[in-house]
């Protein structure tokens, strides 16, 4: 085996608040546990699919497991590409989520201007085997997203104008009132 990248993580709980011992045990544990295995076979190159989102005081509980995965890397063999939110392909899971609310003619949402990175499919995985494949690499983390930010709401404005030939309408709903909903 030359590379592996390691894309793995439970997403079904991504707050860790349904089982967050599981959760830990299976995005930290589990990634501890196939790059101890990687470095027993003599892996030349162990890339973790991160997020954009790392860092120690994200707040949700997958930003920070995903820099503690970040920190326990031992580069350059290890590396860790932070992702950006993808997009292109099936329109399945994240991406599909995207494209059905998308055909909506007006779209009630919570922090429309929410500034995000994104990344096409298609270049994601070039940038995952350069990484993998490339013999030397000068640093531990790599982005792999738009430099640039853009805005979620503009992003599914897109969406809805190349994917549906239509106009996106979208109402912000103040947070207050949504908690207050919440709470009621």
């Amino acid at each position: 085996v030359d590379a592996i990248d390691h894309l793995a993580a439970l997403s079904n709980d991504p707050l860790g608040e349904i089982a967050p011992n599981l959760t830990d045990e299976i995005n930290l544990g589990g990634t501890i546990r196939l790059a101890t295995f990687a470095r027993a076979a003599g892996v030349r190159r162990f890339v973790f699919g991160s997020s954009v989102a790392a860092r120690p005081g994200a707040l949700n509980r997958y930003g920070r497991i995903k820099h503690a995965i970040e920190k326990m890397l031992s580069g350059p063999v290890e590396i860790a590409a932070r992702i950006g939110m993808v997009y292109g392909g099936r329109s399945a899971s994240q991406w599909g989520t995207l494209v059905r609310l998308s055909r909506l003619p007006v779209l009630p949402m919570l922090e429309p201007g929410k500034a995000v990175q994104p990344i096409h499919l298609d270049d994601l995985c070039e940038g995952l085997i350069r990484l993998a494949m490339r013999p030397t690499l000068a640093r531990t983390i790599y982005g792999l997203c738009d430099a640039r930010t853009t805005t979620l709401g503009d992003i599914l404005r897109t969406i809805a104008w190349i994917k549906h030939d239509s106009t996106l309408r979208i109402l912000p709903i103040p947070a207050r009132f949504a908690l207050a909903l919440v709470d009621g």
